[in-house]
C-alpha cells in the first residue's frame, strides 16, 4: 500500500464526520464499529461534526468509493447498498485518510501482473501506478493481504482475471475483506506519526512468573511462553500475584476491556482473582484496590478466552491473584495473551474446542447452538452454526427469556455482531472476521443481511420450506411434519393479559421458591410525623421560605415523585451488567433473572405522597438557582444556603487535601463510549465472539 506525500491534505485527529440520513441503520452501526478499530490500532479518532468546514460526509450513493486525503469541505464518501461490511468501510476511510490501492504501488510490477485487456474500460484508471513522486510506501513491503488490494477478478470484463500474483499461493487470497492487515496498520501509524498505542494500554508484567516453553495459548507450533502459578504446594489462602505496569485512561468514557486466555488444571476450589488498583496521582504508591472478576470451579480442558470489563477513571494497574483453595491440587492457573483495550467487552463469548476435529467428524449438514445469552437490554438469543461439508453459516436466533414481558417487540433496530476471533496474541494485529445484522420491521423476508418475519411472512416461509422438504423426506416422515405444522398453524395465541399472566406463572413454577398470585399494590399512606419546622429547617439563604416550602423541607426531603412509568429496560440492563461483572454461573444468573422478572411483573408506580401545593413548592425551589438545599452533616436538620457562598466554602475546604478522601464510584453502562451525538446515530448493539480452538 502507498500513501500520499503531501502532508497538507492529511486530516487532524479526531476526524469530523457526518452520517447522512440516507444511510441504512445497519451501515451506520458498522461504521461506528470500524471507527473503534481505527481507535484500537492507531492514533486516529473520529468525532461527529460540529461546525468544522472540512469533514467527511458519509452517504449511501452508488457503490463504495472515496476521495484520497482531505480533498474538500464536506467531502463525500459512499457506503452504498452492499457496502455495509467493516472491511469495506475501513477500505474507504483509508482512502480518505490518504491511502492508494496496494496494486497501485510504484513497485507493484515486481509482485503482480495486471491484465489490462481483461479490465472494464471505465475502471482501468483504478489500476494505474502512482509514481514515487506522488506517493510513498514508508519502506513497508508489498502486502498481498492488504485490505486495500483488489481481488483477482475485480472489474473483469469476463475474459479472465485482472490481476495475477507472481507468488501463486496468494492468487486466491488477494482482495480479502476481513480486516486491516498488519501492514495496513503499520503504514497508517507511520503516515500519521503515531508514536504510541492510542487505545490499547499495554500488558507489561512486573512480578516474577514461571516461563514454560512449548505450549502457549495461541496453539502455535513455535515454542511459546505463558505465566504459570502453581497451587500444588502451600496452605489454603496462599496467593501468587502478577501485576501490570501503571496505565492512564485515554478516552473520556473511561471504559476498558481486559481479555486473556487461561488454563486451569488445579483444584476446583482454587481461584483466579482479577483486581484493579487505582492511584490518586503519580505520588500515590498504595492506591485503592477493587475486585473486578473471579474464575474458579472445575479444571478446563483447553485454553479459554475470558473478558473482564473495567472502568478505571484514574491511573491504575491490573493485578492477577492466584489463590490456593482447599483440597489437593496437581496444577494451578496459567495465563497467556493478555490484552487491555479501551473498548467495550463483548456481551458474550462462545468457544468451540477441537473445532476442526468436531467439524470433520460431524455428519453434515448439521446445526449446533450456543448457550442462551442476554443482550444488555435483556433480549435472550443464541448463535447457531450450520455446518456443511466445505463451509458453515452463522445465524442468530431470538429465544425466550425471563424479561420477555418487559421488552419491546418485535425487537426493532437492534444490531447484532458476530465476530470470529483471530487468535493472534496481539489484539492490534488480529484480523477477526465480523458480520453485523440489524432487525428491520420493514423487511418481511431475508435479503441476505437482515431477517425480520411477520406472522404472514412466516407462514409463507413455512410453505416454501415444506415444498423443499417434499423432495428430501420419505413420505411417512413428511406426513408427521405436515401434522406438526398444521397443528402449530391452527393454534390460537391470545395477545391479551391472560396469556402474559399464564406465561409469567409458568416461568415462576421453574424456580425453587414458591410464589403466590401477586397482590394488588395498596395506596401509599402519608406517615410522615409532625415535626417542628423551626427545629428541622435552618434557612441561611436570602430567600424567604413559604410555609409550604418549609413543610416540604421539614420532611427531610422524604417524598416520592411518581414517574410516568417504571424504568424497566434500565433495570434489566443493570441486572445483566451485574451478572456479567460478577461472572455468575448459569444457574445463579437464571435465578436472579427469575427474581427480577417476578418483581418487575408485579411492580407498579406508587402514587405521590405530595399535595398539589407541595409539588408547586418543590418546583419553585428547584428553579431558584441562587440557593442550595442540603441535609446537615449530623441529625435530621436540613439547611438552605446561598449557592455562591456554599461553592466558595467548598472550594476552600477542598483545597485542604488532608481533610477528606475521594471514593471512586465504579459504573457499568452499555455503549457509554459513544461520543456526543453518536447514541442517536446507530442502532442499539449486541456483540458476541466465536472462538474456534484448533486442538
Amino acid at each position: 500500500m502507498s500513501t500520499i506525500i503531501n502532508e497538507n491534505i492529511l486530516w487532524t485527529s479526531p476526524v469530523p464526520y457526518l452520517l447522512n440520513n440516507d444511510l441504512d441503520i445497519n451501515s451506520k452501526g458498522v461504521i461506528l464499529r470500524a471507527f473503534d478499530q481505527f481507535r484500537l490500532k492507531s492514533c486516529i479518532d473520529f468525532k461527529p461534526r460540529d461546525s468544522e468546514d472540512y469533514y467527511i460526509s458519509v452517504k449511501q450513493l452508488n457503490g463504495c468509493w472515496s476521495y484520497i486525503g482531505k480533498a474538500s469541505r464536506g467531502q463525500e464518501l459512499s457506503i452504498g447498498i452492499g457496502c455495509g461490511y467493516i472491511a469495506i468501510v475501513e477500505h474507504e476511510f483509508l482512502h480518505a485518510l490518504g491511502f492508494y490501492h496496494e496494486q497501485s504501488r510504484y513497485d507493484r510490477d515486481d509482485y503482480v501482473t495486471i491484465n489490462s485487456e481483461n479490465i472494464l474500460e471505465a475502471y482501468k484508471h483504478n489500476f494505474r501506478i502512482v509514481s514515487s513522486d506522488e506517493s510513498t510506501t514508508h519502506g513497508v513491503p508489498y502486502d498481498y493481504l492488504s485490505v486495500m488490494h483488489y481481488g483477482k477478478d475485480d472489474f473483469t470484463n469476463g475474459n479472465g482475471s485482472t490481476i495475477i500474483t507472481k507468488d501463486p499461493k496468494f492468487q486466491n487470497l488477494i482482495g480479502q475483506r476481513v480486516e486491516m492487515s498488519t501492514s495496513d496498520v503499520q503504514e497508517l501509524n507511520l503516515l500519521y506519526k503515531c508514536s504510541k498505542c492510542s487505545k490499547i494500554m499495554g500488558t507489561s508484567i512486573h512480578s516474577d512468573h514461571t516461563n514454560l516453553p512449548s505450549g502457549n495459548g495461541n496453539q502455535g507450533k513455535d515454542a511459546g511462553y505463558f505465566m504459570y502459578a502453581s497451587t500444588e504446594s502451600g496452605q489454603e489462602g496462599d496467593s501468587a500475584w502478577l501485576e501490570t505496569k501503571r496505565m492512564s485512561p485515554q478516552r473520556e468514557c473511561h471504559v476498558q476491556c481486559l481479555q486473556f486466555y487461561y488454563y486451569h488444571n488445579g483444584s476446583q476450589t482454587d481461584k483466579l482473582n482479577i483486581w484493579i488498583r487505582e492511584f490518586q496521582d503519580e505520588w500515590d504508591s498504595t492506591g485503592t484496590r477493587y475486585l473486578m472478576g473471579q474464575i474458579s470451579g472445575p479444571p478446563t480442558s483447553h485454553w479459554t478466552l475470558h473478558h473482564v470489563p473495567l472502568n478505571a477513571t484514574k491511573q491504575f494497574q491490573v493485578e492477577f491473584e492466584v489463590r490456593k483453595g482447599a483440597g489437593n491440587s496437581t496444577g494451578g492457573f496459567s495465563i497467556d495473551d493478555i490484552n487491555l483495550s479501551e473498548l467495550e467487552c463483548p456481551d458474550g463469548t462462545w468457544q468451540i474446542n477441537d473445532f476442526e476435529r468436531f467439524w470433520n467428524s460431524t455428519h453434515t449438514p448439521a446445526l449446533i447452538y450456543s448457550p442462551r445469552q442476554y443482550s444488555s437490554e435483556g433480549y435472550a438469543y443464541r448463535v447457531a452454526l450450520y455446518l456443511r461439508q466445505t463451509d458453515f453459516g452463522v445465524y442468530v436466533h431470538l429465544v425466550s427469556g425471563v424479561y420477555d414481558d418487559q421488552l419491546k417487540w418485535p425487537c426493532p433496530e437492534r444490531q447484532f455482531t458476530v465476530q470470529m476471533v483471530d487468535q493472534n496474541p496481539n489484539i492490534q494485529l488480529q484480523m477477526s472476521r465480523q458480520m453485523s445484522l440489524t432487525t428491520d420491521p420493514n423487511l418481511l423476508t431475508t435479503t441476505g443481511t437482515f431477517v425480520h418475519f411477520t406472522i404472514d411472512a412466516l407462514q409463507i416461509k413455512i410453505s416454501q420450506t415444506l415444498q423443499e422438504l417434499e423432495t428430501l423426506l420419505p413420505s411417512p416422515i413428511l406426513e408427521e411434519v405436515y401434522k406438526f405444522v398444521d397443528k402449530a398453524q391452527r393454534a390460537q395465541h391470545s395477545k391479551g393479559k391472560e396469556r402474559q399472566r399464564r406465561k409469567f406463572h409458568t416461568l415462576l413454577s421453574k424456580t425453587h421458591t414458591p410464589h403466590s398470585e401477586p397482590t394488588p399494590t395498596q395506596p401509599r399512606e402519608e406517615n410522615t410525623p409532625e415535626v417542628s419546622q423551626e427545629k428541622w429547617v435552618k434557612n441561611f439563604s436570602d430567600r424567604n421560605l413559604t410555609e409550604t416550602e418549609k413543610r416540604v423541607i421539614a420532611k427531610g426531603l422524604n417524598f416520592a415523585i411518581s414517574p410516568q412509568q417504571l424504568p424497566i429496560v434500565d433495570l434489566i440492563t443493570a441486572t445483566e451488567s451485574a451478572i456479567r461483572i460478577n461472572k455468575l454461573s448459569q444457574t445463579e444468573a437464571e435465578q436472579i433473572r427469575m427474581k427480577v422478572s417476578a418483581t418487575l411483573s408485579s411492580a407498579k408506580v406508587l402514587p405521590s405522597n405530595l399535595t398539589i401545593q407541595e409539588k408547586k413548592a418543590i418546583a419553585s425551589l428547584s428553579k431558584d438557582h441562587n440557593i442550595t438545599v442540603l441535609p446537615a452533616d449530623k441529625g435530621r436538620c436540613t439547611v438552605v444556603l446561598n449557592r455562591d457562598g456554599y461553592r466558595l466554602g467548598f472550594i476552600r475546604y477542598r483545597c485542604q487535601t488532608g481533610t477528606f478522601e475521594t471514593v471512586p464510584v465504579l459504573k457499568q453502562c452499555s455503549n457509554r463510549c459513544l461520543k456526543n451525538g453518536e447514541h442517536k446515530i446507530g442502532p442499539k448493539t449486541s456483540h458476541v465472539q466465536l472462538v474456534f480452538v484448533k486442538r
